[in-house]
């Protein structure tokens, strides 16, 4: 378990400095390259932390191009979200995690990029998922109604 978390530890620490830091700042081929490393990536990562990859820059990259089919970018944006949903298939607890954060950041994010991502996720809960996923839903109508 040490070992785990001390693996994710150093894949988050490189995400930041080579992706998020440098490749999404960067031309269409550098972008590129960082949406085959998400793909990539993100399975190798506990469910836990696997939100962390979706780092502000690299998400707003992914909605940009996510949502106008006519960016140079768009094929291997989507492809980068059926990693997203391919992960949740096979980890529930990726899933709840994944579908949370989207939700708390960018709560229309499947209407903005076209895509079912959101629904997939949801879709891909299994019960202690969906637990978590309402007590995260509670908790923001709590706050926002305090």
């Amino acid at each position: 378990e040490e070992d785990k978390s001390r693996a994710d530890d150093q894949l988050l620490s490189m995400w930041r400095i080579v992706v998020e830091d440098a490749l999404v700042e960067s031309s269409h081929e550098r972008k590129y390259l960082a949406f085959l490393l998400f793909r990539r990536l993100l399975p190798c990562l506990s469910p836990s932390r696997m939100p962390e990859l979706l780092t502000p820059n690299f998400r707003r990259s992914l909605i940009n191009n996510l949502s106008n089919k006519k960016t140079l970018l768009n094929g291997v944006a989507r492809s980068a979200a059926e990693g997203i949903l391919s992960v949740a298939a096979s980890s529930p607890a990726g899933a709840a995690e994944l579908l949370c954060d989207i939700v708390r950041k960018n709560g229309n994010f499947d209407r903005i990029t076209k895509t079912r991502t959101v629904a997939g996720l949801f879709d891909a809960l299994d019960a202690d998922g969906a637990q978590r996923y309402l007590a995260f839903l509670l908790r923001r109508v709590a706050e926002s109604a305090g």
